[in-house]
């Protein structure tokens, strides 16, 4: 009897909900700049901290040296995917202007062209 009523309950509340629902808005595009910014300092702090321990693992201080080299990959990794991940737009070039009728005749007019006779 309880699980009849708690799934005709259920059933009652999925369609008020499903009704409830506000129309859809229109697509937003949405820059993930944040969101890359935080992966690649990420993979930068792991890159970073794989090389430290690569590079100063029996060295004296190694600890500091390792987050230190950790720390510096994780920063730079956060600033190139931020730049990468910039929206990019193409250089808008001024489309050529055309040459009036009186630039035309002008150009023409300058214009000297050399009789040449064929060689033999």
């Amino acid at each position: 009897m309880r699980a009849g009523f708690a799934a005709l309950l259920m059933l009652v509340l999925t369609a008020t909900l499903a009704h409830s629902q506000p129309a859809a808005a229109p697509p937003v595009h949405k820059n993930h700049a944040i969101t890359w910014t935080a992966v690649g300092a990420g993979a930068g702090f792991a890159l970073g901290t794989l090389a430290g321990l690569g590079m100063f693992d029996d060295a004296i201080n190694s600890d500091r040296k390792v987050w230190t080299t950790a720390v510096g990959s994780a920063a730079a990794g956060g600033v190139v995917a931020f730049l990468l991940s910039l929206p990019h737009k193409a250089a808008g070039h001024a489309a050529p202007a055309g040459l009036t009728d009186v630039e035309v005749r002008a150009l023409a007019a300058s214009a000297r062209f050399q009789r040449t006779t064929p060689s033999p």
